[in-house]
């Protein structure tokens, strides 16, 4: 009988081995999966987080952009402006530029100023330019 119970003990112990590394296995494989699940749930708050940053880099940028383009266009319109002025200082008469294709400047509290400083106070347009709507 002794061969029986060796048998046996050989049969249980082979058995508890199999199992055992069957259930370590899928243990393992549980504790990966979770660290796998850890480390993607950080990296949705990471690429969450960065995303905010850029759009906020990009609101940023935008609204440079739009203020350069903004100075260039208030630039563009003072130089006109003051070509215009130049052109009616010079003898031009505004429908004769018009007939140019060239449109009045609109009369801007700035080209307003600007004008009233370069013709200085009591001073209007000279007398010898014409005047036509």
């Amino acid at each position: 009988m002794a061969d029986v119970r060796t048998a046996r003990r050989n049969a249980e112990k082979a058995a508890r081995d199999a199992l055992a590394g069957t259930l370590v296995g899928a243990v393992g494989e549980l504790g990966v999966a979770r660290a796998t699940q850890q480390e993607a749930s950080a990296g949705v708050d990471a690429a969450a987080e960065k995303g905010r940053q850029l759009l906020e880099a990009a609101q940023l940028e935008a609204a440079a952009l739009l203020d350069r383009a903004q100075a260039q266009v208030a630039e563009a319109d003072t130089g006109y402006a003051s070509a215009w002025q130049a052109a009616r200082t010079a003898g031009w008469a505004p429908a004769q530029l018009r007939g140019m294709g060239y449109t009045a400047p609109p009369a801007s509290a700035l080209a307003r100023r600007r004008t009233a400083k370069r013709d200085g106070p009591g001073e209007g347009a000279p007398s010898s330019v014409a005047v036509a709507s």
